[in-house]
């Protein structure tokens, strides 16, 4: 997704719902992906964020309740890590341009 919105203002435009089939797209995109990197033993670098959630957040997960929206905002951000989806290792300069072994050490 494209936007001029910057990321702090994103939880006030509702970007963080997203409609199911763009997810299941979305899925479906990943796996193919994950295919042709462990093919052509390439990196899939991904960007994993990770955002505080509160108790009654959490319980509203577990019960599926489809009332609950996650905050997802600066102000709930934890980390943002950055790293390779097959091998699990670190983005770092000495391996960004080597091949990827396709097993997590």
């Amino acid at each position: 997704m494209t936007t001029n919105i910057p990321p702090e203002e994103w939880h006030s435009e509702g970007i963080q719902r997203v409609e199911a089939d763009r997810v299941e797209r979305t899925r479906a995109q990943f796996d193919r992906d994950i295919e042709y990197h462990t093919k052509a033993g390439s990196h899939l670098w991904i960007a994993t964020v990770v955002y505080r959630l509160s108790q009654q957040g959490a319980e509203s997960i577990a019960k599926r309740e489809e009332s609950f929206e996650p905050r997802m905002d600066m102000e709930n951000l934890y980390t943002v890590e950055f790293g390779c989806y097959i091998c699990e290792q670190p983005l770092l300069r000495t391996n960004v341009n080597k091949r990827c072994s396709g097993d997590p050490r």
